[in-house]
């Protein structure tokens, strides 16, 4: 049977194009780890829509689901990650990952996390948990910023040094400890050290106590897919450690997932 062909990619004012889509996308993407719950006031100044566009909007994806709401302020509703999770599923990254994160785990003994670059920011798609609790949620599907965590900059070292400028001058780090890297300029030399050193290393930028190093997960073509990173409590594995130690056995992780990744290519 002969398979049809994949439908042609279209743009913005084709008359295939679909606004309301588009437009329903447009308010999901407004909400984030930084913006939880919005207004619709906070929606149309976000999404640049109409009142009263956003109010329709609103209520379709109430209906489906997709959005809750207490009094004035609206949510995401748990259904928004279906959207995550069939294409994950489909893409079959994340199961692949999964299996090399929990022997990863079993190794350092630290939390193990997979994320992948999606808006500007960092969607984690697999973790390996250990006992030790963190203030910081890593659950799959959670969202954190690029620029101030390790596994988002060596997400964007895939990128080149005008497209890591534009992505900081449009989502400009926030201070999440007194440690944060905020300046432009140094966010950008962090991200230039993981292009070379191939891994980054974060130390309580995004909660006190804790560090983190990453390395990327690459494609057959080179670029970068994913990436893997160990967070670890400063007290119980030092720096030294965690370049000795930590950061060879993530990157011995990341050539298996990548082996596999060949032997087992992504639908695209």
């Amino acid at each position: 049977m002969t398979q049809a062909p994949a439908a042609a990619p279209i743009e913005e004012g084709d008359r295939d194009f679909v606004q309301s889509v588009a437009k329903g996308l447009l308010v999901l993407r407004a909400f984030s780890a930084d913006r939880p719950s919005l207004t619709v006031a906070d929606l149309a100044r976000e999404t640049g829509l109409s009142r009263a566009a956003v109010r329709r909007i609103v209520l379709t994806l109430q209906a489906l689901g997709y959005l809750g709401a207490q009094g004035r302020r609206l949510a995401l509703r748990p259904r928004v990650l279906d959207l995550g999770y069939a294409l994950m599923s489909s893409a079959g990254l994340s199961g692949l990952v999964q299996s090399h994160l929990d022997v990863l785990e079993a190794e350092v003994r630290e939390h193990c996390s997979a994320g992948i670059f999606v808006d500007g920011e960092v969607v984690y798609i697999a973790r390996a948990q250990s006992r030790r609790v963190l203030s910081v949620v890593t659950d799959v599907g959670a969202r954190l910023p690029a620029a101030s965590t390790a596994i988002g900059r060596v997400l964007l070292s895939g990128l080149d040094d005008a497209e890591v400028r534009e992505h900081v001058a449009r989502r400009p780090p926030t201070a999440h400890t007194h440690l944060s890297i905020t300046d432009p300029e140094r966010v950008l030399e962090e991200v230039r050290t993981a292009r070379l050193n191939g891994f980054a290393l974060a130390s309580e930028e995004l909660e006190l106590g804790y560090r983190a190093v990453a390395v990327p997960l690459h494609g057959a073509d080179g670029s970068i897919l994913a990436a893997v990173n160990v967070r670890m409590h400063v007290g119980r594995v030092s720096l030294e450690e965690a370049l000795r130690d930590v950061v060879p056995r993530l990157r011995l992780a990341a050539g298996r997932v990548e082996r596999d990744l060949a032997l087992h290519p992504l639908p695209f």
